[in-house]
């Protein structure tokens, strides 16, 4: 494994707090049941269509970005067809979550069909800490809201997936309703402040689909009942 571009690194992986990321990472890992069952359905879908390609090979390679807790170890362990063992490598800034990710990993690993090899490492979606055309697969679930730069994180995506890797996003966004989306952004400083960077303003699917960066995109936009400024979910696959 090769490091990221040193310039990148040292301009998008800003010093953290210890005691913030230790606080952050302990919510994210208790307090997103709710969350994770409203878009397990999808979810599990998304997967299995990104594990399907694999099914019978002997390893793939996914790069997760923000990568947390690792939730979606449960996903890729029982993937209805896969590889028999995923490479997997959990990208992270914040470094508390880590001992929550590895706890994750070890119970899907735990009778699960597909074998989860994990590695942890610190890293930005910026900077992403990988070589180029090395993955398979990257996956990033409610990340791109928070990167500070989420054009230069696509590229990096784009850079490290193998010709024909496919990107796997589930992610929130702005509003298609004008009138919400304008709370939205008037609430985004504070979010901003309050969850690790996270932005409410976000045309993340706009910037996946016109960047030319993927030869398709195969995605939808939908609303989360319950789950006020991040309903408006987008989620798909797009294909390097």
């Amino acid at each position: 494994m090769i490091a990221p571009d040193d310039a990148n690194e040292a301009t998008f992986d800003v010093e953290r707090s210890t005691a913030r990321d230790e606080a952050f990472a302990k919510g994210m890992a208790t307090m997103m049941d709710g969350f994770e069952d409203a878009v397990r359905a999808r979810k599990r879908a998304l997967i299995d269509d990104l594990l399907a390609e694999y099914d019978g090979a002997k390893e793939m390679t996914v790069c997760e970005i923000g990568a947390g807790s690792a939730p979606n170890a449960r996903y890729y362990a029982n993937a209805s067809r896969g590889p028999e063992t995923m490479d997997w490598v959990g990208v992270d800034p914040n470094d508390s979550m880590r001992a929550y990710a590895e706890e994750n990993v070890a119970a899907a690993n735990d009778g699960g069909r597909v074998k989860i090899n994990a590695r942890y490492v610190h890293g930005v979606g910026e900077a992403l800490p990988l070589p180029d055309a090395s993955a398979d697969a990257v996956v990033s679930t409610l990340t791109l809201c928070s990167v500070l730069d989420q054009g230069r994180t696509l590229r990096e995506i784009r850079r490290v997936l193998k010709p024909g890797g496919k990107f796997l996003f589930l992610e929130h966004v702005l509003s298609r309703d004008p009138s919400f989306a304008r709370l939205q952004i008037a609430l985004t400083p504070m979010q901003i402040s309050v969850a690790d960077g996270c932005h409410l303003d976000r045309r993340t699917l706009d910037e996946i689909e016109d960047g030319g960066l993927f030869s398709s995109v195969n995605a939808e936009y939908y609303e989360l009942d319950g789950f006020w400024v991040i309903a408006p979910q987008v989620a798909g696959i797009a294909v390097a």
